[in-house]
């Protein structure tokens, strides 16, 4: 059976390995840090169905490799390995065989690379190979010790802890001769009309004893019922609440709480509604009464704004008693200054007449000049003063328009101050009502949008807690909730007296009844077995309480004859508890009588006879069984000797400088004969000489195990403790297994190894596979 390829698409950081075919020989050659380890690794767990169980140093990686690998028997049979099997199961050799044999890990070339456990995988060979059980034998071996009860070495009857068999024995033997010595005494002393008075009250109390019996069975029987029919009720109820367990006084209270919210915020909606309704009409009186003062203040506005506008600015370029006034001053100086001027003409006038002086005719000629300019200011002066008349006149009838008319100007002064004053009167009575209007909009708004609106999300709230509440309990009013919810207190004290039965009856455990119901279940079913006990009788305490009166009394007259015999009795007493110490039957044994006491000695011969029968049938048999033992360890060195394949192979590899390749049975060791006559262990070899001997027992191992058949060997740098001439002769007989017939698969990071085998990896008869690195 070869390996023809394999795959490893996913092995911890190994991944997509490509698929490698696989030769006869086959050098997967790699570096340090391309995953060679890995490789085998994976490999070695998907030969071995994933887990590699049986091998040690696997768990580098904590997970299983996903990939396959094809076999190949000897009849061009292919089996895909996992989806086939494994190579166990396809090889028919155990694991453990696999693995000390054809798989070389680790550089280790070791068999069962713990040497302890060496010569037990040997032993396996050799039956394996001779149809032999020794190590069957040597289990039955000890089956035989184990049942005789018999020490490993010694042979004579174990002494452990919890049994002391041996003590037992001795302590067995001991007895029988006390109780030889007390049966002759118990005869002397005549204690044997004792015994039958002690036999007679035993009798009678026993009678008693089973009517007491009687009474407590009808006792457990009325227990049972009403513990039955309590426990019943009770978890009939206890289902019922079940369902109940939704109402409690806690969400009634807070239901009956709400509702009485709901009720005071209705109340207060309802309030605050009619408030709103007030205001509302109120509003539309003040709105009425703010468009009445609105239409009447449009007119005082217009009339202000006249008066601003227009009768102030006149007012504030006009003064007509300051204008009247002075163009009268005026008109009266130029109307004397024109009369003066006119006398003076006329005077000149009348000198001239009379005398024709140059003064006269200066004088007329100045005062006619004065005359005409006085004669025109004063024209102007009355025009000025008529157009001054005519204005103030425009000006009155104005005033008259607006109702403010007076004789004179301060008069009109203080007409528009006081409608001024009316005015601001009349403007802050339309403000006001504007204020009013606004006012109660903001208390119909604040009475909608904030009062009445927390109001309704109270409500709102309140009631989305209710429908809470009824979602909850699935009811639809408070008055069925409180129904519930009495109906459940109703059945709390009903299971209330339940268990007050209960709990009268058979005690309490647990922190709730869901505890306590499962141990009264228990106590009531231990109780079963008396429900159909005589049905037709009752429990009767007197009749009980009668009996024990007479169980006392005869217990009393017991004691009286046993104290007669006291002496005799704590010689059976101890003869009880010696009895029962070393037998340690299932039923204490009772010594109370002569009768008793030959019994137990009886016993205690039974004892001892069949264990010494036991030991001696077990000391034949053990026998036996050694001589076989001896005869089948010497049969291991068949796989080793002169003429064994072992020696063959490790003559050659070593060139001839050992000849021979023993394995001492009575030592567990494999030695070896130099060619000089010099016996070594295989621990005082050389590293190099160590590896091609462990190298040399796996050939002749799979040879043997395989017979005609050839496998293939998986091997991890198996020499790196060889020099290069070792290296050499090894590498030269591996590739004479490989011609004839076996298959190897050698991994390795050497160069040494790769110059080895240049030629045939140049030429291709040596399958040379190179590793990429890990991380690139």
């Amino acid at each position: 059976m070869k390996l023809k390829e394999f795959s490893i698409i996913r092995y911890g950081p190994l991944e997509n390995l490509n698929k490698i075919k696989l030769n006869d020989f086959n050098l997967i050659w790699g570096k340090n840090e391309c995953g060679k380890t890995l490789t085998i690794d994976g490999l070695v767990k998907l030969l071995f169905n994933k887990t590699g169980k049986d091998f040690e140093n696997l768990e580098r990686v904590q997970e299983v490799p996903e990939g396959y690998v094809v076999l190949v028997d000897e009849k061009g049979n292919e089996y895909k390995i996992p989806e086939k099997g494994d190579l166990p199961k396809i090889s028919g050799l155990s694991a453990t065989e696999c693995n000390n044999i054809f798989i070389v890990r680790n550089s280790n070339l070791s068999v069962a690379h713990d040497l302890s456990k060496e010569s037990m995988f040997y032993e396996s060979i050799t039956d394996k190979l001779t149809g032999l059980e020794t190590e069957r034998i040597a289990k039955i071996s000890e089956k035989i010790k184990e049942i005789a009860r018999l020490t490993d070495k010694s042979l004579e009857f174990q002494d452990v802890k919890d049994e002391k068999l041996k003590t037992r024995i001795n302590e067995a033997n001991k007895l029988i001769e006390e109780i030889d010595q007390l049966i002759q005494e118990v005869k002397e002393k005549g204690l044997d009309e004792l015994e039958e008075k002690k036999v007679e009250l035993k009798e009678q109390l026993e009678t008693i004893e089973e009517e007491i019996k009687k009474l407590e069975a009808l006792r457990k029987r009325e227990k049972y019922e009403k513990g039955d029919e309590a426990l019943t009720i009770l978890k009939k109820l206890m289902d019922e609440i079940k369902e109940l367990d939704v109402y409690n006084e806690n969400d009634a209270k807070l239901w009956n709480d709400l509702e009485k919210e709901l009720d005071m915020y209705s109340s207060q909606k309802q309030k605050k509604e009619k408030e709103l309704e007030v205001k509302v009409k109120e509003l539309e009186k003040a709105d009425e009464k703010y468009k009445e003062l609105s239409e009447e203040f449009k007119s005082y506005e217009e009339k202000k704004k006249k008066i601003d506008e227009e009768i102030k600015p006149e007012m504030s370029r006009f003064n007509s008693s300051r204008d009247v006034n002075k163009l009268e001053k005026k008109n009266k100086v130029f109307t004397v200054s024109m009369i003066i001027s006119i006398v003076i003409l006329a005077i000149s006038v009348v000198g001239i007449v009379f005398n024709k002086s140059l003064l006269f005719y200066v004088l007329t000629v100045v005062s006619s000049i004065a005359v005409a300019a006085f004669g025109g200011l004063k024209y102007k002066v009355i025009k000025d003063q008529d157009q001054v008349i005519n204005k103030f006149e425009e000006f009155k009838a104005k005033l008259q328009t607006l109702g403010l008319m007076a004789d004179t100007l301060g008069e009109i002064y203080e007409n528009i101050k006081n409608y001024e004053v009316w005015y601001e009167t009349k403007l802050k009575e339309f403000n006001r009502a504007f204020l009013d209007k606004e006012k109660i909009k903001l208390q119909i708004n604040d009475l909608k949008n904030k009062e009445i609106a927390e109001i309704e999300q109270h409500i709102k709230n309140i009631q989305e807690k209710i429908e809470k509440l009824k979602e909850k309990s699935k009811e639809t009013s408070l008055e069925s909730y409180n129904e519930k919810l009495k109906l459940k207190n109703e059945i709390k004290n009903t299971i209330g007296k339940q268990e007050t039965i209960l709990k009268s009856h058979f005690g309490y455990v647990g922190k709730s009844l869901e505890e306590a119901i499962p141990y009264w279940e228990n106590e009531i079913k231990k109780l079963e077995i008396y429900k159909d006990n005589f049905p037709e009788d009752k429990f009767s305490e007197d009749l009980l309480t009668n009996l024990k009166y007479n169980e006392n009394k005869y217990k009393n007259e017991y004691e009286e004859v046993h104290n007669n015999t006291k002496l005799i009795q704590k010689m059976f007493e101890d003869i009880e508890g010696r009895v029962n110490k070393i037998l340690l039957p299932d039923e204490h044994l009772f010594c109370e009588t002569s009768t008793d006491l030959e019994a137990i000695k009886k016993l205690l011969s039974d004892f001892v006879n069949t264990h010494e029968n036991n030991r001696n049938n077990a000391l034949v048999v053990l026998s036996i069984f050694e001589e076989l033992e001896r005869e089948e360890k010497g049969k291991i060195s068949s796989l080793f000797g002169q003429n064994s394949l072992v020696t063959k192979y490790f003559k050659e590899i070593t060139d001839g400088l050992y000849d021979e390749v023993t394995f001492d049975s009575n030592e567990n060791k494999i030695k070896v004969r130099r060619k000089d006559k010099v016996v070594l262990d295989a621990y005082q070899l050389s590293g190099g000489a160590y590896d091609q001997l462990y190298f040399s027992i796996r050939l002749a191992l799979g040879r043997t195990l395989l017979k005609d058949r050839f496998g293939f060997f998986i091997m991890d740098d198996p020499f790196v403790k060889s020099d290069f001439e070792r290296l050499n002769r090894q590498m030269n007989l591996l590739k004479k297994i490989a011609n004839s017939g076996w298959q190897i698969i050698y991994f390795s990071s050497k160069d040494e190894i790769k110059d080895l085998l240049k030629e045939e990896i140049a030429n291709k008869t040596i399958n040379y596979v190179e590793l990429s690195p890990l991380f690139s």
